[in-house]
């Protein structure tokens, strides 16, 4: 084990170059591998506090409550309120919520993932070995810029690609909650719509017709939040995935999750943050290292949310 970075060794090779020369390569994983065995027999967690629920399965793993990041949000039961902070989820309670109130046969780590998933949260653990659980963001600013120019800057970028999607554009949005306990269980709807990308050919998301998604979920139950929801979804899915890859000099401290300015005259790229997604390094002997990096444009309104 890897301690002080919180990874397990998990396996090595050794080449021989030659001359006397041999290449050792190390692969380690990270601590969320403890988590991936099934599991049977795992409590009913129907109306538990959500933190109390990955708390406790974590520890089913054998991840102390001390190695989770959110241990002063994790209540003395499983049905009080969070010791301080903003209230916390509570997952459904009944046999419509049991996708992700009852699990058997499945990993303690997909089981968390689909509670996190659920409400929008991230479960990862950062590289001293401590289990993160909390709502995703995209803080504002970035970390550092990287510039397309020559090798000789440590801010440099080659063997830059650029692309864009179509296929995930959506010019229609409607979100639909239902509030499981009110009388009549009429449904809240909000809907937004992008005319210009079904009509204008100069709209830089113009598909030329409509491309609708649905979401149906009780949390939408009010109309104030299902509208908010439905504007920041449009504002999001009405633009093209766009998705840069690089390769720049050996940066250990570049980490997915980062945010990092790209700047390329030839491809008019300019004050544009992007999300790191993907970090590989590479090392070799006798050389400063190169790190590759992919990393995906998210609209201005998402940062900072």
């Amino acid at each position: 084990v890897y301690k002080r970075q919180g990874y397990y060794h998990r396996s090595a090779r050794g080449y021989s170059l030659g001359g006397g020369h041999w290449q050792l390569e190390h692969q380690a994983v990270d601590r969320s591998v403890q988590l991936q065995t099934p599991r049977w027999w795992i409590a009913w967690l129907d109306g538990w506090n959500v933190y109390a629920a990955m708390a406790y399965l974590a520890q089913l793993g054998g991840v102390a409550l001390d190695d989770l990041a959110f241990r002063d949000l994790v209540p003395d039961s499983p049905y009080d309120e969070v010791p301080s902070g903003e209230p916390a989820w509570f997952l459904p309670v009944g046999n419509a919520g049991t996708p992700l109130t009852r699990f058997s046969g499945v990993s303690l780590w997909d089981a968390m993932s689909r509670i996190a998933q659920a409400i929008g949260y991230l479960i990862y653990f950062d590289v001293y070995g401590r289990l993160k659980f909390h709502k995703f963001y995209i803080p504002d600013g970035v970390s550092r810029v990287f510039r397309e120019s020559d090798e000789h800057s440590l801010s440099a970028i080659w063997q830059m690609q650029w692309s864009q999607d179509m296929g995930t554009v959506r010019n229609q949005v409607t979100v639909v909650g239902i509030d499981a306990y009110a009388p009549m269980w009429m449904p809240v709807v909000s809907h937004r719509s992008d005319r210009a990308s079904v009509s204008d050919p100069l709209a830089p998301n113009y598909l030329g017709y409509e491309c609708p998604v649905v979401w149906a979920d009780s949390q939408f139950a009010r109309l104030e939040y299902a509208r908010r929801a439905a504007e920041t979804m449009m504002a999001i899915l009405r633009w093209p995935a766009e998705v840069v890859h690089f390769t720049t000099w050996f940066t250990p401290d570049l980490y997915p999750g980062d945010v990092i300015g790209i700047e390329s005259d030839r491809l008019g790229l300019r004050g544009k943050r992007y999300l790191v997604v993907q970090v590989s390094h590479r090392l070799w002997e006798e050389s400063l290292g190169q790190t590759q990096v992919a990393a995906r444009w998210v609209p201005e309104v998402f940062w900072g949310a």
